[in-house]
């Protein structure tokens, strides 16, 4: 199995590593709380990244995972504990579209793909902690989230900056129209 997270990018910042060793602590369940680990989360995202590599070349699933992804994550938004956790989902929900739309394509395919494991992880209800059970279900989707967004940060970041500039060119012609 081909590993999409690039070796280069691979260590996890400090907030990844904060926000597992959190999660953990607060999982009183140690046969849950044993499945948050680095090796897990990266074996779910590769397992993730063999159904994105599938659908990536359909514009049509992509964007209904997209869609999915987002309700979701709107839905969470208004949970007090772990709403603030998913708010980059758009970003990347965006930068995807935007990607099989070809209207931003200067990421690595890599990175597409790892980015939307992480989307099919986060609408999967049955993952490595079932989403079904009330908060503790969406700590590893949390946690995934975290992981590939600090592996793919650079490109994340370059997409943000392309994304406001384009925003500000439309902002631009709107006004002098």
């Amino acid at each position: 199995m081909e590993d999409y997270i690039p070796e280069e990018k691979t260590e996890a910042s400090s907030s990844f590593e904060e926000m597992l060793k959190n999660a953990k602590n607060l999982i009183s369940d140690k046969k849950i709380a044993e499945k948050l680990s680095k090796e897990k989360i990266r074996e779910q995202i590769n397992k993730f990244s063999e159904k994105a590599k599938k659908i990536i070349d359909n514009p049509e699933k992509v964007i209904s995972v997209l869609d999915k992804a987002q309700s979701l994550c709107d839905d969470l938004s208004h949970i007090r504990l772990v709403g603030k956790y998913f708010k980059d989902i758009s970003l990347v929900c965006s930068m995807i579209n935007d990607y099989i739309c070809k209207r931003y394509t200067r990421v690595p395919m890599a990175t597409v793909i790892t980015l939307l494991a992480a989307v099919l992880y986060f609408i999967s209800p049955i993952d490595l902690i079932p989403d079904f059970l009330p908060l503790i279900g969406h700590l590893d989707d949390m946690i995934v989230f975290a992981f590939v967004q600090d592996a793919a940060k650079v490109d994340l970041k370059k997409y943000e900056k392309w994304k406001n500039e384009k925003e500000e060119e439309k902002s631009d012609l709107i006004s002098e129209g």
